[in-house]
């Protein structure tokens, strides 16, 4: 009910905000040649991935370090880090995925509407008002370009985080259905400590 959302809007509207924009406007990333939609595009999905990647490898440069610069410790190091790891890129799917997939949400608005029988209406990028959506004949290179590269983030993300958790399950589902404890069924458990077999 109208009601309800108008509650709900007025009360979390706050929550939509485009937090990073009031940080650092789209327009002033160096490498937004496009729109901004574009830009906090790859920020939203990669960042994330250089904070993952350099917690694993600290990790394992800092054990390595210690105990000595073989691919036991360096394995051991990326072990420790396997935790927060998998803990980061949980949280991040849900925003990541949302942001890649309101590549292809746009809202429609009228444009001529002189006749009643030729109602003219154009497409517009709903989370960027800039750019025309490429729909009913008409092509936008940015709006087709925003796709191209929402297209190839399902893979990293949606697609791409599913995948690591099966690879880091994988090698020890022996062991977690046997109860046996291993460096990599504890690393692995933040996927696996709420399920019973």
């Amino acid at each position: 009910p109208d009601a309800y959302t108008k509650w709900v809007g007025d009360a979390f509207g706050w929550a939509r905000a485009d937090w990073p924009s009031l940080i650092l406007p789209g327009e002033c990333v160096p490498f937004s040649s496009g729109s901004s939609f574009r830009a906090w595009l790859l920020i939203k999905a990669i960042a994330p991935l250089f904070v993952v990647l350099a917690s694993v490898i600290v990790a394992a440069a800092v054990e390595s370090a210690r105990l000595g610069w073989s691919r036991k410790y360096i394995y051991t190091g990326a072990l420790k880090a396997l935790p927060l790891a998998l803990l980061m890129s949980f949280c991040f799917v849900p925003s990541v995925s949302m942001s890649i997939f309101q590549s292809w949400l746009c809202v429609e608005y009228q444009f001529d509407g002189r006749d009643v029988d030729s109602v003219t209406s154009h497409s517009f990028l709903r989370s960027d008002l800039s750019i025309r959506c490429s729909s009913d004949g008409v092509s936008n290179q940015e709006h087709d370009t925003i796709t191209s590269i929402a297209f190839a983030l399902i893979w990293l993300w949606p697609v791409g985080m599913v995948l690591l958790y099966v690879a880091a399950l994988l090698p020890c589902r022996h062991s977690i259905r046997a109860h046996i404890q291993t460096p990599l069924t504890r690393a692995a458990a933040f996927l696996t400590r709420d399920f019973k077999d």
